[in-house]
């Protein structure tokens, strides 16, 4: 029996929180590996919704050592805002477990038919024998001597979002650190689900 603790609450929360989040992101990589992944696109300001995130995780960022660059270009994309965030969640996330504590930047490109989301950190990036296939579920980075963190389903989230957005996601190593990308297309087709 614990007593009633404001910290508790908090902890409490946090916890669930991160439960709620491995849930959706296990059932996400389910649905779409069983082809019944959902997709609900509409037009949206896609900075706008980028931004809603960037503020969620904000806290927890900066609490780790973590600050936060945003270069959003403005305009309208048709997508699957829940995913997006999922997404975007996702590789916040995994910034915060496997970088070095410094400003990671999120940015927003936006084409005429394409859309690039990057998040990048300042390293130490991935080692060239992991990154081919950090997007597989359940592969987890373990740096030498530490231990691994995380599920292993967040970049395999990405990785299902990406494509069911007509895109892919993508790692590549920039200035020492990792930088982590998904594109997509920037207008839905009708037809489009997964």
């Amino acid at each position: 029996v614990f007593k009633p603790d404001p910290a508790l609450f908090r902890s409490l929360v946090a916890q669930v929180d991160a439960l709620t989040r491995l849930i959706e992101d296990l059932r996400t990589v389910s649905l779409m590996e069983g082809g019944h992944l959902e997709m609900r696109f509409q037009p949206v300001e896609l900075s706008e919704e980028i931004d809603v995130v960037v503020r969620l995780m904000q806290p927890g960022l900066e609490a780790a050592g973590f600050g936060i660059v945003t270069m959003l270009d403005r305009g309208p994309c048709d997508v699957d805002t829940a995913r997006i965030r999922q997404a975007v969640i996702a590789l916040l996330e995994n910034a915060k477990r496997h970088a070095t504590p410094a400003p990671v930047k999120v940015a927003l490109t936006l084409t005429e038919r394409e859309v690039r989301i990057s998040v990048l950190d300042q390293g130490p990036g991935l080692t060239d024998d992991f990154a081919r296939h950090a997007f597989d579920p359940f592969r987890r980075y373990m740096e030498q001597g530490s231990y691994a963190k995380g599920s292993g389903l967040g970049l395999s989230v990405v990785r299902v979002i990406a494509p069911a957005h007509g895109g892919d996601a993508s790692y590549s190593k920039v200035d020492g650190g990792a930088c982590f990308t998904m594109t997509m297309a920037r207008w839905a087709t009708p037809s489009r689900t997964q």
